[in-house]
This record gives C-alpha cells, structure tokens and sequence, in this order.
C-alpha cells in the first residue's frame, strides 16, 4: 500500500515469502521497488493476520489514509491476532 508520495508499506510474510520471490533478498526487492514502481521508501511490517489466505498481504493489517498516515487497527487481547497488531504499530512506530 502507498501513501502517493513515495512511501510505501509491505510484510515481510508476504514479499519475503518464498512462493512471491524465491531468489530476492529484501534490499533487492527494495530496489525493484525503487527502480520499477518509484518508490522512495519502505516500511517492513512483520506478519500479516493469521489464517490469512494471501501469504500477509499488508492491506489487511495496515493501510495508509492520507500521505504519512497509516492506521492500525487495535485489537482486543483475546483476537488471535493481537500481537501481529502490536508488533505492526511498534514498526510503523519507529520508522516515523
């Protein structure tokens, strides 16, 4: 998902997936996004949500709603999915 201005945000369990991108190491996939899409930079989530059918395709977890602002959900302790929640919000976190 980008924000327009040449942000973009993206898991590791899905571009790092070995069934998307066998032979590419995340600098390189980095670059391809740089090179082919003009992409300035990139935001690496973690997982994406559990029992998810797309290999943690970001655009359930994550999404941006204005250039810079991207929202994560909160979810309840008992969600299955908390800590792929947390652990999304403290990455987006630091990379601000």
């Amino acid at each position: 998902d980008g924000d327009g201005t040449g942000l973009v945000v993206t898991t590791e369990q899905c571009l790092l997936n070995p069934n998307r991108n066998p032979s590419l190491t995340k600098s390189e996939i980095e670059q391809r996004l740089r090179d082919d899409l003009g992409l300035v930079d990139v935001l690496w989530l973690g997982d994406g949500l559990m029992h998810d059918h797309t290999d943690g395709h970001v655009d359930n977890l994550a999404r941006f709603v204005a250039p810079g602002v991207l929202v994560i959900p909160e979810a309840a302790e008992n969600d299955p999915n908390w800590l792929v929640y947390q652990r999304a919000a403290q990455a987006a976190a630091a990379k601000d």
